[in-house]
């Protein structure tokens, strides 16, 4: 997966929001991406989110679009980056 400039601005922002609010939460959270398209921008938050993680609490997603052909392209890219269920 390589975001472009302003996804990693979107990314960095929603980590740092994240952290400043949850730092100190024990507790498991799920986010939903509406318009996943290829899941690139869910996929990477939970990835720096759990790699971050120094509590008991994890982040999981889910990632919604009209597309199937989107979703399917999703699917895979989670599947291949660990985060799928």
């Amino acid at each position: 997966l390589i975001p472009r400039p302003c996804s990693e601005t979107v990314i960095e922002t929603a980590v740092n929001l994240y952290s400043e609010m949850f730092c100190l939460s024990h507790e498991s959270m799920s986010v939903m991406d509406i318009g996943t398209g290829s899941g690139c921008l869910l996929i990477s938050f939970i990835k720096e989110i759990n790699s971050r993680s120094t509590n008991t609490g994890t982040i999981s997603g889910v990632g919604l679009d009209v597309c199937p052909n989107a979703l399917a392209v999703a699917k895979e890219n989670a599947d291949r980056h660990g985060v799928s269920k």
